[in-house]
């Protein structure tokens, strides 16, 4: 039979704050020490695990040129360049 010394009051739900804080400052090394052993743990994971690298080719069809096409190109060749680096550079840029 339970007498009543053993049985829990209503009391004895409550959480006392202070004990709390009390326990885990004394606690306070122990804590630190699990906190640091867990990051080195984690960062010698991340250090030796197998590194992803993802690549990946884009391969655009060819544009068919007429041979007028390409005698402007040709006759303006060093403007047309020009025209185009510059262009890029805007878009770039902007």
């Amino acid at each position: 039979m339970i007498s009543k010394k053993d049985r829990p009051s209503a009391t004895d739900d409550e959480i006392d704050v202070r004990q709390l804080l009390h326990t885990l400052w004394l606690q306070r090394k122990v804590i630190i020490l699990m906190a640091l052993v867990s990051a080195a743990v984690g960062l010698g994971v991340a250090q030796l695990s197998t590194k992803y690298v993802s690549e990946a080719v884009l391969q655009l069809p060819q544009k068919k040129v007429t041979s007028r096409q390409l005698s402007i190109s040709h006759h303006f060749g060093g403007q047309l360049q020009a025209l185009r680096k510059c262009a890029a550079d805007r878009c770039q840029s902007g």
